[in-house]
């Protein structure tokens, strides 16, 4: 009978089942159940934040596209998804500014053969990123290009300007205009572009008016205006639409908006105003020249009753001097346009009055330096064509000095707040800073104007 070992730390020592015993004798794995976890399982705070961005526990994150997000915008394609694969759509003018831009374009050639090597390598999302990369790259070749187009036509414009050819500049601002940069048209604030617009308005038919002023003056050359007084009705619309979808906004104090366009409106309408007349003054001249030698001349008859009478009891204060037929129609068609003109200026002057009650307008130094210029206008026009009645020049000198001195309350402001004037405004503002000159002064009507 075999006796009975104690139990001792040999044989409380047990062996190791070999590898495939050990497989064997394990509960094999469901196969509906996978056997890595999967890299995309969150927590139910995390699945909730997904569900309210719209995302599934799916969907590749925007952090692992984007670099950056979402301190970063998305790209503006990735809002245009497929249902069926959910890849992003790119524009056909987008696909074909890649294809021309391709042959130029290493670095997409090398990304695209380094990401045929290793595709097998990377992870979906490193492919999904490289692949987002890409097509951003893509869409800034295409943005990249359309500026450039925009450049183009801009660059036409103004050479078209310059040269005169007002028609090709005509076509080219009409494509700028219907034009989209990032999906928006383009906005006519920037760059100038509604001043270059206006001046097209203003200057269309151009050509054909200095040929026929040639014409009828006989092939000699005179002076001509800017633009035509027959554009001024589209001109006026023109700047009524900019000023009605481009209101001023305190918010943005800085930008292009009515605060602009109402003194080039109303800087416009003064110079049409001031250069008709001058043409009208010039039209006169050159008949009054036909009269004289139709008719003969006929000097001024002064006689010395007329004088003494004059002198004597002022009752004679309405009496202008004796004049030739001529004389006395060339006098009278003068009267009549300076009557029409300070009529035109003075509706200017009434419009700025309105517009000056509130601000911003009434602290604008531009506003400011249209109404002196405004009145300095009315006061030369508020004198009667020589020769005047005694009665005729003491009215007119003293609403000449009216006019003069709103004028320099204007220009004084624009100075008070050292806002930039000419220095003939300082002079005509502070006469004592001035020299030695002569008691009167030919002030220009303008100081500057928008004439290429």
């Amino acid at each position: 009978m075999a006796s009975i070992q104690p139990p001792t730390a040999a044989n409380l020592k047990r062996k190791r089942a070999p590898a495939d015993s050990q497989a064997s004798s394990q509960p094999g794995i469901p196969s509906h159940l996978r056997d890595t976890i999967n890299p995309r399982s969150h927590s139910q705070s995390t699945l909730r934040q997904l569900q309210a961005a719209g995302l599934s526990d799916q969907d590749v994150l925007p952090s692992e596209i984007v670099p950056g997000f979402p301190h970063r915008a998305l790209p503006s394609y990735l809002f245009n998804q497929d249902d069926e694969d959910g890849s992003a759509e790119i524009p056909a003018e987008i696909d074909r500014a890649e294809q021309q831009e391709a042959l130029g374009d290493n670095e997409d050639d090398d990304d695209g053969a380094e990401s045929g090597k290793d595709h097998e390598d990377q992870d979906p999302a490193t492919a999904a990123r490289r692949r987002a990369e890409k097509r951003e790259r893509g869409v800034k070749r295409a943005l990249r290009a359309h500026e450039r187009h925009l450049g183009v036509l801009t660059a036409i414009l103004h050479r078209s300007l310059d040269a005169g050819d007002l028609p090709r500049a005509k076509r080219a601002f009409a494509l700028l205009a219907r034009s989209e940069v990032y999906g928006k048209a383009v906005d006519l604030r920037q760059d100038h572009l509604w001043a270059v617009g206006a001046e097209i308005l203003m200057r269309e038919g151009e050509g054909e008016q200095q040929q026929q002023g040639q014409e009828q003056q006989g092939g000699r050359s005179r002076g001509e205006r800017w633009g035509s007084a027959a554009n001024m009705p589209r001109v006026r619309a023109y700047y009524q639409d900019l000023i009605l979808h481009h209101p001023y906004n305190r918010m943005f104090p800085r930008a292009t908006s009515a605060l602009d366009f109402w003194p080039a409106l109303l800087g416009t309408e003064l110079y049409n105003a001031w250069a008709e007349h001058g043409l009208a003054l010039r039209r006169l001249e050159a008949e009054a020249e036909d009269w004289a030698a139709g008719g003969g001349p006929e000097a001024m008859d002064y006689s010395e009753d007329d004088d003494d009478s004059a002198g004597r009891g002022g009752q004679n204060d309405d009496r202008v001097p004796k004049m030739g037929p001529w004389e006395a129609r060339l006098r009278e068609a003068k009267d009549s346009v300076r009557t029409e003109t300070m009529a035109m200026v003075g509706d200017i002057a009434r419009r700025l009055d309105g517009l000056m009650e509130n601000p911003p307008y009434s602290t604008s130094h531009e506003m400011l330096r249209l109404r002196g210029m405004v009145s300095l206008y009315l006061s030369d026009l508020v004198m009667a064509p020589a020769p005047r009645s005694a009665r005729e020049d003491r009215d007119g000198r003293v609403e000449r000095e009216d006019e003069r001195e709103k004028a320099k309350d204007a220009f004084r402001k624009i100075i008070k707040e050292r806002g930039e004037v000419e220095e003939w405004i300082e002079h005509f503002v502070y006469p004592e800073r001035m020299e030695d000159d002569e008691d009167e002064e030919t002030i220009p009507v303008f100081s500057s104007l928008p004439i290429r």
